[in-house]
């Protein structure tokens, strides 16, 4: 680290000092140089240092609130494969009887209306490729 202070003194110094005087203030380029660099030293100790400590900590409760997220969802599924719970037990599902009028075959989409209840369709639930509104 000393060799790149050095370099950076040799260097650097007279290009970044290279439009101050040399008695300005009383202070000579490399006391300027080194001003800069106690400026520099508050600065990342009182604010650089504080927001990316809060912003780690912040990143690591919300990686392990994903990660709880994805526990609880891996339970939810085995639990419901495992108890062998099927939707088609719980619901009734009828066909609702479309008006001839208000259906119109567009590809696989059907016209919206009334006999059809808006609904949003979004497969699969994590790795969504597919919305579809109606």
């Amino acid at each position: 680290m000393e060799g790149f202070k050095q370099v950076v003194m040799d260097d650097w110094a007279p290009f970044i000092t290279s439009y101050v005087h040399e008695t300005l203030l009383q202070l000579t380029k490399y006391d300027i140089i080194r001003e800069l660099g106690l400026i520099w030293n508050v600065i990342r100790s009182s604010i650089i240092v504080p927001v990316l400590t809060v912003s780690v900590y912040l990143s690591s409760v919300m990686i392990l609130m994903v990660f709880v997220e994805r526990l609880y969802m891996s339970g939810i599924i085995y639990y419901v494969m495992l108890s062998g719970f099927k939707p088609e037990k719980r619901y009734k599902f009828e066909a609702i009887d479309p008006v001839e009028d208000n259906v119109e075959e567009q590809g696989e989409v059907q016209k919206c209306t009334a006999d059809y209840p808006m609904v949003l369709v979004q497969i699969p639930m994590y790795n969504e490729r597919k919305v579809r509104f109606c």
